[in-house]
């Protein structure tokens, strides 16, 4: 939670100390009304405790103890020095005692929104706004706050407001007209920007005034008027002065409207300011047709791009990108370099292990281990995290001030179930006098925070695991929070098209890879934890009243606790923060979806009568369900479909044991045969399935001597894979390696650690 900005605080100010005669109901005489507007400076200045002792003296007089203005403003100067409770008891008191006030409804409105309860903001504003209708500043932080939420409609209705208001502010204008296109008006935007444009007299050098011509053609080309966008540019093009933008639109005009040689000429332009920039390269291709569905074959397509980059590399002899432009395409020379076989025998395995022939991939990876026993790649890709962590950790050694490499020592030492020696690594590069918590969530270590997630979790300390998930969506929760100060300032000083992107980027900020990661391990984890919940239902009433009392200890800490996470009575509920996001913006991750399935369908399981009564309505409504799918000789067919491939047939088993749990043993067999001649016979698939036999909620309670003989083949076709080692030879591999590291080690949790091998983190 932030204190609110000082460009809200300044606004906030300038408006109490200039506002019209107030309808509060508490009117303060002269000598307090002065004291007061002390205090709202005071606030301005962060003269924090100033502000506190003339708060002090209005209210220590017994005829204005109760002044609501003056407790409001006490609160908002208590949350700026972090006494938030304290604050917002005194916001709300000032508001009881004063509910005509707008200053107290506007104070409560910015208290909530440093709480990040905007919806509740947007409440107090618009109980302020009932008071005083044309307060610029409530406005202002109203339409904000419909930004923030996206309520486009309501930032339309707010900004047109504001326009009428203050019809010769330029600020009106751009932000009305920035409604408009948000909403997709673009005719009345069009209309609204070029009437402001007739208004303004452009001087001799004016950024804003680009900046502004630059978001018109903005609208313009979003209307789909490329005709028009061209001319605009064209016409004001000595008034823009960002040269790279003006060029690149330009090239994308005239590729828009087919004039490509038009748009090869801009490109060329675009090169002579920065020849490595790969995206001129591509346009440039695109432009002069070069670029086909089969460039290998076509030698004709290969002449012609190789003497465009010829005569590139020509006009630009120092540029990198064309010499390595030009290897995409070009048919393979000799190429000699000091590892040349090492790096053969490498390429060879990965390529027999696409091509899913396992031996001859395993043939080439040990050549590569007798040739460069240090070469960690090959023992990654034999599945031996414990043996490439213990060389890229040699290598780490070798060149301690390459962050680079410190970084991947990191990963590999929490891959290899080493979690006290890679957060240990890690911190190497932190900023000194902060613990490497701290310095970590402030430099929102993400790919760290996830590893050390999947790191955890394996080694069952599964609260842990979870705590660093919700941290890393705290990170970006702190990330759509921080574009709340870039609402008013871009408008204000009219950089709108980066504006436009950002808030675009926010939107899908999701999306991102490393939120996924997060959500997908938190979600599993909240999977497995409900199942574990309806076991111990069943159990005595004594041990769930145990684990009552740590949640009710747990809920105490502010903090986000590793114990409250891992002992949640409603851990489905909770993972609705990861799940939400990921399917209201339509990702493109295929695993997201089965993951919400899987989420949704144990919280149908919850209220069993409701899932009887849509069965019994469905029924009805459509009788012929049953005859045009039968789940079972879905199944079946799925499995004659697709019988080999690993991954197809343990999801049939998974569906035969949901769909029929007397069908335990069928599913098994079906899960755990592999044949070389299947499409995907990996290390990563078979310890997958290992994984999916131990999870009780898939297949139930499976025979251990089944798990056990599955172990044994897997290791006997993957040698090198630590997930099939047995627990000693794990063990005993890993202790050899930690005993060596640093006194931060300790030997005592090498078993616990080892547990993590027998399932490290799909990637």
């Amino acid at each position: 939670m932030k204190p609110i900005s000082d460009s809200v605080a300044g606004l906030f100010c300038y408006v109490v100390l200039n506002m019209s005669p107030p309808m509060s109901s508490q009117q303060l005489p002269p000598k307090e009304q002065a004291l007061f507007k002390r205090i709202v400076k005071c606030y301005e200045q962060k003269q924090f405790r100033n502000g506190l002792k003339f708060t002090k003296q209005i209210l220590s007089n017994p005829n204005f103890a109760e002044h609501g203005e003056t407790l409001s403003m006490k609160g908002l100067i208590l949350n700026c020095i972090g006494k938030k409770e304290e604050a917002l008891e005194l916001v709300k008191k000032g508001l009881r005692n004063d509910v005509r006030s707008h200053v107290c409804w506007h104070v409560y409105g910015l208290m909530q929104r440093s709480e990040r309860k905007y919806d509740e903001a947007i409440k107090a504003f618009r109980n302020a706004l009932k008071i005083d209708k044309e307060n610029i500043q409530i406005l202002r932080d109203l339409s904000m706050l419909q930004l923030q939420m996206r309520d486009l409609e309501g930032f339309k209705e707010t900004r047109y407001h504001l326009f009428k208001l203050r019809p010769t502010q330029r600020v009106s204008w751009i932000g009305f007209a920035l409604s408009l296109h948000l909403t997709e008006d673009y005719e009345l935007a069009i209309r609204v920007l070029e009437d402001f444009r007739k208004t303004q007299n452009i001087e001799a050098y004016d950024i804003e005034s680009s900046e502004f011509l630059l978001y018109q053609n903005m609208v313009y080309r979003e209307a789909g008027k490329f005709e028009i966008a061209l001319y605009h540019l064209e016409s004001n093009k000595d008034h823009i002065y960002d040269r790279r933008s003006y060029l690149e639109l330009k090239g994308e005009l005239l590729m828009k409207l087919g004039r490509n040689l038009e748009a090869s000429h801009v490109y060329h332009q675009l090169l002579a300011r920065n020849e490595d920039n790969l995206d001129y390269y591509n346009l440039l291709e695109e432009c002069l047709n070069l670029k086909t569905d089969d460039d290998v074959q076509d030698m004709e397509a290969v002449r012609r791009r190789l003497y465009l980059y010829d005569e590139v590399i020509k006009c630009y002899p120092n540029a990198l990108a064309p010499h390595r432009l030009s290897l995409s395409f070009l048919p393979e020379t000799e190429i000699e370099a000091p590892c040349t076989l090492l790096w053969l025998y490498y390429y060879l395995a990965l390529h027999f292990d696409y091509l899913n022939k396992v031996d001859n991939a395993l043939m080439y990876v040990n050549k590569g281990i007798e040739h460069t026993p240090t070469l960690v790649e090959l023992y990654m890709h034999a599945g031996n995290m414990v043996e490439a962590a213990h060389w890229i950790e040699e290598a780490q050694s070798l060149d301690t001030a390459d962050r680079y490499i410190n970084s991947k020592c990191a990963k590999y030492m929490l891959q290899a179930g080493r979690i006290e020696d890679g957060i240990f690594m890690c911190s190497k590069f932190i900023r000194e006098g902060l613990s490497s918590v701290e310095s970590f969530s402030e430099m929102q270590y993400m790919w760290f925070e996830i590893e050390c997630a999947r790191a955890y979790r394996k080694a069952g300390q599964y609260g842990e695991s979870l705590k660093k998930c919700h941290e890393v969506e705290r990170h970006f929760s702190d990330i759509i929070d921080d574009q709340y100060d870039f609402h008013n300032y871009c408008i204000r000083r009219v950089t709108i098209c980066s504006y436009i992107q950002l808030l675009r980027l926010e939107d899908r900020l999701r999306e991102h890879q490393f939120f996924f990661r997060a959500a997908k391990c938190a979600l599993k984890k909240k999977q497995a934890a409900k199942a574990e919940q309806q076991r111990l239902n069943k159990m005595k009433s004594n041990t769930k009243s145990k684990q009552d009392g740590i949640v009710d200890e747990c809920k105490r800490q502010p903090q986000i606790s590793a114990e409250k996470l891992a002992s949640t009575s409603q851990p489905l509920e909770d993972a609705l923060v990861f799940l939400r996001p990921l399917i209201q913006l339509n990702c493109t991750y295929p695993q997201a979806y089965f993951l919400g399935f899987e989420v949704y369908y144990r919280k149908m399981q919850d209220n069993q009568s409701s899932i009887d009564v849509v069965h019994e309505v469905t029924g009805e409504v459509f009788p012929e369900r049953d005859a045009i799918l039968d789940l079972f000789d879905y199944n079946a067919q799925y499995l004659q479909a697709y019988h080999n491939s690993i991954r197809h047939r343990l999801a049939v088993a998974e569906v035969m044991y949901f769909l029929n749990r007397e069908k335990q043993a069928e599913a098994v067999e079906v899960a755990i045969k592999v044949e070389n001649s299947m499409q995907d016979v990996n290390w990563k698939v078979c310890r997958k399935v290992l994984h999916r036999l131990s999870n009780r909620a898939l297949f139930g309670v499976v025979d251990p001597t089944i798990i056990e003989n599955y172990k044994v083949a897997c290791r006997k076709r993957f040698p090198h894979a630590a997930a099939f080692f047995d627990q000693s030879l794990s063990s005993t591999l890993l202790a050899n390696h930690v005993s060596s590291s640093s006194d931060h080690d300790n030997a005592s949790d090498v078993n616990d650690v080892t547990e993590g091998l027998y399932d490290l983190s799909l990637p």
